[in-house]
């Protein structure tokens, strides 16, 4: 009952925070925005190169095949990489995050927290921000709830969805000051370029999102 009633109090507090949340424009994004060779371009490489400037230890949460180790020197990110991740193929620093407690600038969570159930992606929030200090950065990116596909379609793995209201209210109630989430749709070839104000009339009106993932910032 006390594990219950402490979620039932965190809900409150990431509620109060959800309407300080301001909705912001969609972003169009290219799927080969981060290919091989060259420096990668476009909404996902301005936000976290912004977000990164100038850290020298970060922790990528959730890394997967540690591809983050390779993209982040080309946005002209420096940092020290390390990883985290109970995946046993691949050579991690860390498998349990919470175990963590060495501090970082900076933390990705990137596709992460769609595949935690919400009390442990609570807790993983929390933890960044004891490890990071003050104006340490905090980026989560996740698949939009509100598009019509995105976190149902893109992996069956995912079992938590988070709207973008929520994850603002999720990382204010944390102690971040500065949080911003970024609403990216991506659009591949000139032909659905040029049908995106279209696509973004009818979802209007059928009242769904355009943009397919979320990218959120957090400064402490």
């Amino acid at each position: 009952m006390a594990a219950t009633g402490m979620f039932e109090d965190r809900y409150w507090e990431v509620y109060a925070h959800r309407s300080s949340h301001v909705r912001s424009p969609p972003e169009l994004a290219s799927g080969s925005w981060s290919a091989a060779g060259g420096a990668p371009s476009g909404p996902w490489a301005r936000h976290i190169g912004t977000a990164l400037h100038g850290a020298r230890r970060l922790l990528d949460v959730g890394a997967g095949d540690r591809r983050w180790a390779e993209l982040l020197p080309r946005l002209g990110v420096q940092a020290r990489y390390l990883s985290c991740d109970p995946d046993r193929r691949h050579d991690h620093d860390h498998d349990d995050f919470l175990a963590v407690a060495e501090p970082f600038d900076a933390i990705l969570m990137l596709d992460l927290l769609e595949h935690l159930p919400a009390q442990q992606g609570i807790a993983f929030v929390d933890h960044a921000a004891e490890l990071l200090p003050p104006g340490g950065a905090l980026v989560i990116s996740t698949p939009n709830p509100a598009h019509p596909t995105s976190f149902q379609a893109s992996d069956f793995t995912h079992i938590r969805p988070w709207p973008a209201h929520d994850l603002f209210g999720l990382c204010r109630s944390a102690g971040f000051s500065d949080v911003r989430v970024h609403r990216i749709q991506h659009v591949d070839g000139r032909l659905r370029r040029a049908l995106v104000p279209v696509q973004r009339t009818l979802s209007r009106l059928i009242g769904v999102d355009p943009a397919d993932h979320l990218l959120l910032v957090a400064i402490l």
